[in-house]
């Protein structure tokens, strides 16, 4: 299945570091969750507190089985300081950092960027490269 076709049928997809979860683990208790593919990344350009070797783990969660919001929160909790991921639902777009969440609707093109400048700025004070805000 597409990005499109997840997307009508209430599929909410993501990307994330292991490195960025406080156990390693996708949290456990977020019901209709599930792994759609994982790869190693070789961080070159990882700062002092990161590792060299990044795990990544793209997912979806399927919005008919969790609610949106509580599917958020979970992402969030599960997230160490400094780190963020990526979700996008049907109607909206999430960059999640442990302390705070942005959001925009996905058919409000401006409204994205503007979400998306906010995280950036947002990382770039928690000391996240500016290489590694690509995906906010």
């Amino acid at each position: 299945m597409d990005a499109v076709a997840k997307q009508a049928a209430g599929i909410g997809t993501g990307f994330l570091l292991r490195e960025s979860l406080m156990d390693g683990q996708l949290p456990a208790a977020l019901a209709g969750l599930r792994t759609t593919e994982e790869s190693v990344i070789d961080a070159s350009d990882a700062t002092e507190w990161q590792p060299r070797e990044w795990h990544g783990v793209a997912f979806e969660v399927d919005l008919g089985v969790s609610d949106e919001h509580a599917a958020v929160e979970e992402l969030r909790r599960a997230l160490r300081p400094r780190w963020y991921l990526n979700f996008d639902t049907p109607a909206t777009r999430y960059v999640i950092f442990s302390g705070r969440i942005f959001a925009a609707r996905r058919d409000d093109a401006e409204a994205v960027a503007a979400a998306s400048e906010e995280a950036r700025v947002h990382g770039r004070a928690l000391g996240i490269p500016e290489t590694q805000l690509d995906g906010c």
